[in-house]
């Protein structure tokens, strides 16, 4: 972790020899030069933050296939440099996140969305919103990241329908480690697969962190866990009139049985 060091000069092209190296963060300092064609040999490597510096060109080929790479080793999964904008100092189409650059020629600008409002104005008061009630099952999910969060995706699939009633791929949702992150959704009553996947293949806990999920269905827990290689699946919840929760309102009917008529009477 080199960052906001102020930190001086070029990547040296000898980053290649540092063949086990996962972790590359060097953002916010004032590094100069191209991106070494090199850095392509880190197969290992899987977080890249180089934003906010004055590197410049073209992301060598290299470089982009570690980030392309469909399985480990070699997955980068995070991946930023200053691409952004419509004449980006480096031209970086497999970057998974681009940045402007805080350096242009030496001077420090700032960007508009941190300049902070005079202390003099008067905050606008905004009118309190109701938030709306699920009216079908609600489905939790909480995840206590790792310390390699864009790994960590999931999907919810409907088995009544077989279609994907919802999902969080990799790098989309998951960006800080060590951190509780709690989602709710409203979703159709049914019959559920919940599959939670690591692109690593070592799930959630307990290589890099006390990494954990929990699945609540309809306010009940129905999955939890951490420990899992690549991926662990749970299904839960049923399909038809059974799925539904609550009190039945229907009624059975009720059936009239005639008495008997009654017997003779003999003398």
């Amino acid at each position: 972790d080199l960052n906001d060091n102020d930190i001086t000069g070029s990547i040296s092209n000898r980053i290649g020899e540092l063949r086990r190296l996962a972790f590359f963060q060097i953002d916010h300092n004032m590094l100069s030069g191209t991106i070494p064609s090199e850095m392509g040999e880190l197969e290992n490597l899987r977080y890249a933050y180089m934003d906010h510096n004055e590197l410049r060109g073209q992301m060598p080929d290299g470089v982009c296939a570690l980030r392309n790479s469909a399985s480990p080793p070699g997955v980068l999964g995070v991946f930023v440099t200053d691409c952004a904008g419509t004449d980006p100092e480096v031209s970086c189409p497999c970057c998974s996140s681009c940045e402007p650059s805080i350096f242009l020629t030496g001077s420090p600008v700032t960007a508009e969305a941190t300049t902070a409002k005079p202390s003099s104005e008067t905050p606008t008061s905004s009118p309190t919103t109701m938030e709306p009630t699920c009216s079908a099952v609600s489905f939790t999910i909480n995840v206590l990241t790792d310390r390699w969060p864009s790994e960590t995706s999931w999907t919810l699939v409907n088995t009544c329908s077989n279609q994907t009633q919802t999902s969080v791929a990799p790098n989309t949702l998951y960006y800080s480690a060590n951190t509780s992150h709690s989602n709710e959704y409203c979703i159709p009553a049914g019959a559920y697969t919940f599959t939670i996947n690591d692109t690593y293949n070592d799930g959630l806990c307990c290589s890099h962190g006390p990494g954990s999920y929990a699945v609540a269905y309809d306010g009940e827990q129905v999955a939890s866990g951490g420990q899992f290689a690549g991926a662990e699946s749970t299904s839960f919840g049923l399909c038809g009139p059974a799925a539904f929760t609550g009190p039945s309102t229907a009624e059975e009917p009720t059936t009239v049985v005639p008495s008997p008529p009654p017997s003779p009477a003999f003398p």
